[in-house]
């Protein structure tokens, strides 16, 4: 398996991190049991980015980016990169941090309450 492999497949297993981040709140909001995988979720998320100051993901998928075609590795975040590369929508970075952290948050918020 080259470098550029094993670099999509971290990003396709990123593309289903997010996704499964956007279906957590209407998730949370019907179905009672599921809170306690939502809290978990936002934990491993949140403590991951602590533990690897940044999302490691997005760490592996650059790193082996790097390895296998140094032009092939994209600056910034994984969100805004793939918005921008397959839907010409530029989102800055910073935005889409924000974005995250804030719906982060309100995920936790229902969770708990």
């Amino acid at each position: 398996m080259t470098g550029k492999t094993k670099a999509d497949f971290i990003a396709s297993a990123h593309t289903v991190w997010v996704l499964l981040a956007i279906i957590n709140l209407p998730l949370v909001l019907s179905l009672e049991g599921y809170r306690a995988v939502a809290i978990a979720y936002v934990a491993l998320t949140t403590s991951s980015w602590v533990f690897w100051r940044g999302c490691p993901l997005r760490i592996w998928e650059q790193t082996l980016r790097r390895k296998g075609d140094p032009d092939g590795a994209y600056e910034g975040g994984f969100i805004a990169h793939y918005l921008k590369h397959y839907f010409a929508i530029h989102v800055p970075h910073p935005a889409v941090r924000v974005v995250i952290v804030v719906y982060l948050g309100l995920l936790l918020i229902v969770s708990v309450s």
